[in-house]
C-alpha cells in the first residue's frame, strides 16, 4: 500500500481533502477524517495524494 498514517489526500468520490488516521492492511481499507471531524473507511484506490506547492509564485502558475 502506498498510504502512510499522516497523509494528506483527496477523497475522489467526493473531492473533499482527508487524512490518513488508520490502515487496515488485511481489509485493504484506509480510515479517512475530514477538516469537520467526520470520518470513513474507504479502498486505497478511492483517493489521490494532495501534492501543494508551498513555494510563492507571485500568482503564476505551473503548467505541464
Amino acid at each position: 500500500m502506498d498510504h502512510c498514517i499522516g497523509d494528506k489526500i483527496v477523497n475522489s468520490s467526493n473531492l473533499k481533502m482527508a487524512n490518513i488516521i488508520e490502515i487496515n492492511l488485511q481489509e485493504e481499507k484506509i480510515k479517512i477524517q475530514y477538516s469537520d471531524g467526520l470520518s470513513e473507511w474507504v479502498a486505497p484506490n478511492k483517493v489521490t495524494n494532495l501534492l501543494i506547492d508551498e513555494e510563492d509564485h507571485k500568482g503564476y502558475f505551473i503548467q505541464d
